[in-house]
């Protein structure tokens, strides 16, 4: 268990967060602010989310509220002294369960915002994978805090511990019965090598068993336990030298250009004409039947600049000779639903 929560639970985690911050490195190369500020707020969601797990597995061993206190479960000042939490952001975590799996909403809904707002190449992809991403590193979290509060059936335990404290009987009773043995028959080294044995022997299992309470939970601050500063420090050096990668690759510098970066798109849908619903009539005013607001739609024109198609050309329609002759009768959203434009785009 200890070997799977470090190995592949929280490095699960760990790899999410070099992950997205590689893509960033790699889409914001530039020296703005706005760059440098996008990088650094996934890298500190990234290291507050490894940061709250830590508190919320120590939940396991608080059973009131001098425990939750002496634990610091729900002290949430230290990690705004270490910049890894705003204020604002505090109240929102204050009271919350799972505060670990709520940070990679956090994260999820500020890449869609990126995509919605084209700074990101690509935005529908991108969008889909930092989804997959963020729900496999919440997913993770989930898993850990479940492992850790699991605990080893009630029978089981016994079982065990019975065990170990007969077999230490059973082997006390024999190291007495050889010790009364070498006193009467003068083998005194017999009674040196028993004690010895006796001595081992109980350390022993008896180390065993704690052992196996202390591997049941890694978050803790005993020395076998996992360290959060460790793993936090770790993060941050290693996304940080990903940043600076970025900005400036070894190309760059030989050839004394800026660093490559895709350009940023913005979601392009397309409209079916089927899903349209009819507008009704405008009562007042000398609005034409059947268009909204007592607007006239011009069909002959892209209704999208950004489309592919948009030359300044006008599509079916007359020439700019025959436009001159006769003007074309509007066309209403009526007409557009019985004909419908396949590059029609929003």
């Amino acid at each position: 268990i200890w070997w799977n929560i470090r190995h592949e639970l929280l490095q699960g985690v760990l790899n999410t967060i070099d992950s997205m911050c590689a893509r960033l490195a790699v889409y914001f190369p530039g020296n703005t602010k706005e760059d440098d500020e996008a990088k650094e707020i996934i890298l500190r969601y990234g290291v507050l989310s490894v940061k709250l797990l830590f508190k919320d597995a120590k939940e396991v061993d608080s059973w009131n509220i001098d425990d939750r206190k002496r634990l610091g479960c729900d002290n949430l000042g230290d990690l705004v002294d270490e910049g890894l939490l705003l204020p604002h952001e505090k109240e929102l975590l204050k009271d919350c369960p799972s505060r670990a799996q709520v940070v990679w909403v956090w994260i999820a809904s500020l890449f869609t915002k990126w995509c919605l707002d084209g700074r990101l190449p690509s935005p529908l992809e991108n969008q889909n994978t930092i989804l997959e991403e963020c729900n496999t590193a919440r997913n993770n979290i989930a898993m850990i805090l479940a492992r850790v509060n699991t605990q080893y059936p009630m029978s089981y335990s016994h079982l065990v511990i019975s065990m170990v404290k007969v077999l230490l009987i059973i082997q006390a009773v024999v190291a007495g019965y050889i010790f009364s043995l070498a006193v009467y028959t003068s083998y005194y080294y017999w009674m040196a090598t028993q004690l010895v044995y006796l001595i081992v022997w109980t350390i022993f299992h008896q180390a065993m068993i704690d052992i196996k309470e202390h591997i049941t939970n890694p978050f803790r601050d005993n020395p076998t336990d996992f360290s959060e500063m460790i793993q936090a420090a770790r993060a941050i050096n290693t996304n940080r030298a990903f940043f600076n990668a970025g900005k400036h690759p070894p190309y760059a510098h030989k050839t004394k250009t800026n660093p490559a970066a895709l350009p940023p798109q913005l979601i392009v849908r397309q409209i079916i004409s089927s899903r349209l619903k009819k507008r009704t009539a405008q009562t007042s005013g000398l609005s034409p039947v059947g268009t909204p607001g007592g607007m006239r739609v011009n069909p002959e024109r892209h209704a999208d600049p950004m489309s592919p198609g948009n030359s300044g050309k006008f599509l079916d329609g007359p020439s700019p000779r025959q436009r001159t002759s006769a003007a074309p009768s509007p066309r209403t959203t009526d007409d557009l639903l019985r004909t419908p434009n396949k590059n029609t785009y929003l």
